[in-house]
């Protein structure tokens, strides 16, 4: 009788942690994906330091909001081709068409929108 209480006891305290730890990556993603908000807001307005910033304060004050996490690395992708894509706008402005900026930032474009489409095949819920 007391082996059968104490599994039944140590079972119940299982479902217990884990529903807790579950509302707690809940309340992360929750958390995770307003910071999201406000960076696709920044980003919007081309604030775009400003949206990296609040992305990779995700990954420090959420470790847990996997969903948002990877939410972020996406706008962050989108973020970084559209920086490369202003930087190498002003240099065409400025008249200049080649040169080792000019090449940094086509290298750039490419890499992101290379990288954006494997995250996006890569991504999953958890």
């Amino acid at each position: 009788m007391k082996l059968y209480c104490t599994v039944i006891a140590t079972v119940l305290l299982c479902v217990c942690c884990t529903s807790q730890e579950e509302k707690m990556r809940q309340e992360a993603n929750q958390q995770g994906f307003s910071l999201i908000e406000q960076a696709r807001a920044a980003y919007h307005h081309e604030k775009y330091d400003e949206a990296i910033e609040l992305i990779d304060s995700i990954r420090h004050a959420y470790p847990t909001a996997m969903n948002a996490r990877e939410e972020g690395i996406l706008l962050k992708d989108s973020i970084e081709i559209a920086k490369a894509e202003v930087e190498l706008q002003s240099l065409m402005q400025q008249g200049i068409t080649t040169g080792e900026d000019v090449e940094e930032a086509q290298r750039k474009i490419k890499y992101f929108v290379r990288k954006l489409s494997h995250d996006i095949e890569q991504r999953r819920t958890h």
